[in-house]
């Protein structure tokens, strides 16, 4: 199997994966098993940077319930409920990756009077949500697979199960969108996205052109290339990019400082370039987006919105272009 891999995304297979990186997939069944993370799981640190009345600059205050009792109060507050919505939108992107069948596994603590207790962990909402009176509560036995002794292992362990009693079907609303634009067309059209966003994700991991080799057999052990023809139908699709033109092969050869779908902070706002090149020297910079289907004249304003964003960082001169890769032409924006 290591020799050749077995393409997810064309076989009857399970498929296990993190909830990020089964974003933007679907299954006819899914299982999200350990749904206990807690609310503020993630990335906090211990200390949050705030600035009192009158203070000029940002200063870093140990977290903690003292600083409920402060003038930083407001800082922890925005901080613990940015971390709520973070896990809660984790939450929502494990769920709605079902169509038919969705299981969530998840716990809660059991008092001594028999009681549910508190629980600080995301399966609370579904436990919440499934005390309604559109279910039905059952009994499976199950072993929770802990080294035990035999004696002990010969036991049961008693979990609540609960199931819908109606039939829903969940579509991801781009899903449903294509279809009731397009009918069966749909399908294809589908198909053409997932071809652009695989070669976005190519293109993501290419620094240099000679690259280009190594990271198509790194795709195609994680099962996302498919078979040898698409392979190689990938292979000139995207080479096509440095091999017809000059000054893209320039970007994808000389020693430009890059940044490959980094992600920019503006006005509040989050813009995230395909290909940023920076001559660390002279500090221009030019911008790349891939475009893997029709003109659009949106896309001028997003690289437009991209260039100001690394002017108002400092960078000078500027340069934006659009690369239509079905065309291999590149646009100057």
């Amino acid at each position: 199997m290591h020799a050749k891999p077995i393409p997810a995304s064309s076989s009857n297979a399970i498929r296990i994966l993190t909830v990020h990186a089964s974003k933007g997939l679907q299954s006819q069944t899914l299982f999200v098993p350990f749904c206990t993370w807690t609310k503020e799981a993630g990335r906090h640190q211990p200390k949050i940077w705030c600035k009192a009345d009158g203070e000029k600059d940002f200063v870093p205050i140990q977290d903690g319930t003292e600083m409920e009792l402060s003038n930083y109060a407001p800082y922890r507050e925005e901080e613990h409920l940015n971390m709520r919505i973070d896990n809660l939108n984790m939450l929502y992107v494990a769920l709605t990756r079902a169509e038919d069948n969705l299981f969530v596994s998840t716990s809660y603590p059991v008092n001594k009077d028999g009681k549910k207790g508190a629980c600080n962990h995301v399966g609370q909402y579904i436990l919440d949500f499934v005390g309604g009176d559109d279910w039905e509560a059952g009994e499976v036995k199950v072993n929770d697979g802990m080294s035990r002794s035999q004696s002990e292992l010969n036991g049961e362990l008693m979990a609540e199960l609960w199931a819908d009693s109606g039939q829903v079907r969940f579509v991801q609303s781009q899903e449903g969108a294509m279809y009731t634009a397009y009918g069966d067309e749909s399908y294809r059209r589908t198909a053409k996205m997932e071809e652009g966003t695989l070669c976005h994700d190519i293109f993501a991991h290419i620094r240099k052109a000679d690259e280009l080799d190594a990271v198509l057999r790194d795709f195609e052990t994680r099962g996302l290339i498919a078979s040898d023809e698409q392979r190689e139908k990938l292979r000139g699709l995207i080479s096509s990019a440095w091999k017809g033109n000059d000054e893209m092969r320039d970007w994808f050869t000389a020693p430009w400082e890059l940044r490959l779908e980094e992600a920019i902070y503006i006005d509040q706002r989050e813009l995230r370039p395909d290909r940023v090149m920076i001559n660390p020297e002279t500090k221009e910079a030019v911008v790349l987006d891939y475009k893997f289907g029709g003109w659009e004249k949106q896309y001028i304003h997003q690289v437009q919105e991209y260039m100001e964003a690394l002017r108002r960082m400092g960078y000078s001169p500027v340069r934006g272009y659009l690369w239509f890769a079905k065309e291999n032409k590149l646009v100057r924006v």
